[in-house]
């Protein structure tokens, strides 16, 4: 039963009032079951949030995938960004949680997605104050993901793709920037650009 509070809870926002009569208990008991179940995956199986090695064996399909979208880039698995959920105002540090872009409290995630739109790395929760490329640096995605595949300049060298939140790195790209970019750099961000918005969806999700 536990497994199933953990499900309908997560399918779709709703009170705990509301759930009673599905389960039989009161709102309090499901409210304790939810989170003993959420401590329960945590513990067992949160390792699996950041198991970017297991989908080492579908990177190449994953290259393929993106490239014949049209993308520039042959060797790209996937796209890293954050995203921001607002909370209330704290009462104390409230500066730590305010964002100056969203002009709000909040606190900050970090997925890698694949074209197929699974999430492959997620960490967090960070500050919201927290720039994206310094959740990047402290989730230790590229370390992780260094390990798993070639040097640059092998075959099985792959990369990810950021916005131009992020610095480049032999396995992250971002689009060109600045006011005089190339005909052939614009057609690169274009196509890039295309395929990115995977991962939006998925945080939409």
């Amino acid at each position: 039963k536990g497994l199933l509070v953990l499900l309908r809870r997560l399918k779709a926002p709703i009170d705990w009032d509301e759930l009673q009569w599905e389960f039989g208990l009161t709102s309090n008991r499901l409210g304790q079951l939810f989170a003993r179940m959420v401590f329960l995956m945590l513990n067992n199986h949160g390792h699996l949030l950041q198991g970017i090695t297991m989908f080492r064996p579908h990177f190449q399909t994953y290259a393929n995938a993106i490239a014949a979208r049209g993308a520039a880039m042959y060797n790209c698995v996937g796209f890293v960004d954050g995203t921001f959920w607002p909370v209330a105002r704290p009462s104390l540090y409230e500066w730590r949680l305010y964002n100056g872009k969203y002009r709000c409290h909040g606190i900050k995630f970090q997925n890698v997605v694949g074209p197929n739109g699974m999430v492959m790395d997620h960490c967090g929760p960070y500050l919201g104050s927290e720039h994206d490329s310094s959740m990047l640096g402290y989730s230790g995605f590229l370390d992780r993901f260094a390990g798993c595949v070639g040097l640059l300049g092998d075959p099985d060298h792959f990369a990810i793709f950021g916005d131009p939140a992020y610095s480049i790195s032999n396995y992250l790209l971002r689009p060109h920037g600045g006011a005089w970019i190339t005909a052939r750099q614009e057609e690169f961000n274009l196509g890039m650009s295309r395929v990115r918005i995977s991962v939006e969806w998925t945080f939409g999700k």
